[in-house]
């Protein structure tokens, strides 16, 4: 179906690097260049500050609810830009993965690997791997339109110590203006605090606006709005000073988080100065 291979448990579990052939989804490869370039008019800056080889972790800001359409664009750019030459692997939800075969097969074929521990070292040990985390999660891509232009990477820091672990560079990937795309009008997190389901994995539960259902208290799938989007790749933050054993360290994996949060936000908000309004003019 559109391009996706049919689900195989055994290659498609999330677990398995070899899933990984985004060739195999060239329709809807077509279709993400074809909107990034005329829907959202993407503007991609800071290729010339990854490593020219090696491994990396690339840590991004999500946006836009559940259709996240820079999400999309990045990794169809890497694999347009690299090909099979840096293969660009990304932490995804373990129960998307488990429990949904079409996303399962979609998402493992473009890179995702279901989220654990174990599964980010495995992608860390390919020489010229990279792997791209969301800390953020949820929080994140549900974040109220009123903080579109913050970083929220909703004090997760199990990136960092996965860094230091692996003994990898950590390369911030800012992106600015999808969340222009889908009105969301409140995450309701207090409200999960308050009654302990952020406990049981329900961190939020949005109240949202969007096209053609307007609005609902549900994170509906729904139509992005075409605003402009914006992705810088910053230079990236070394960790040769710290041993895998600092991983242990909460006070250098906090100083670490911090870094990278300020740098990004500092990103963040220098975009946001130059955008245009209304986003979509």
């Amino acid at each position: 179906m559109f391009g996706i291979p049919a689900f195989d448990p055994g290659l498609h579990s999330g677990e398995n690097l070899a899933a990984r052939n985004p060739e195999l989804l060239e329709p809807i490869l077509k279709a993400v260049r074809w909107a990034s370039r005329h829907y959202f008019r993407t503007e991609i800056s800071g290729w010339e500050n990854l490593p020219s080889s090696g491994r990396m972790l690339l840590v991004g800001n999500h946006n836009g609810g559940f259709a996240s359409p820079d999400m999309f664009i990045f990794f169809t750019s890497w694999h347009d830009r690299f090909g099979q030459t840096r293969p660009l692997y990304a932490i995804a939800h373990s129960g998307v993965i488990e429990d949904i075969p079409l996303a399962a097969s979609f998402l493992t074929t473009a890179g995702a690997v279901k989220g654990t521990r174990e599964n980010a070292l495995q992608v860390l040990k390919h020489d010229n791997a990279s792997l791209m985390v969301y800390p953020g999660g949820g929080v994140d891509l549900f974040r109220p339109f009123s903080d579109r232009y913050k970083i929220e990477l909703a004090g997760h820091m199990g990136f960092i110590r996965l860094a230091l672990e692996a003994q990898v560079p950590i390369v911030p990937v800012v992106s600015c203006g999808a969340h222009e795309s889908t009105i969301i009008l409140s995450s309701n997190r207090g409200l999960m605090k308050k009654l302990g389901l952020n406990r049981r994995g329900v961190p939020v539960w949005p109240l949202m606006l969007g096209i053609p259902w307007g609005p609902v208290l549900f994170p509906a799938p729904s139509l992005p709005l075409p605003t402009r989007v914006q992705i810088h790749i910053e230079q990236p933050i070394s960790l040769e000073v710290y041993s895998p054993q600092d991983a242990e360290d909460e006070g250098v994996v906090r100083k670490i988080y911090n870094q990278v949060r300020w740098r990004m936000q500092a990103r963040m908000t220098e975009l946001a100065g130059k955008r245009r309004y209304p986003a979509f003019a």
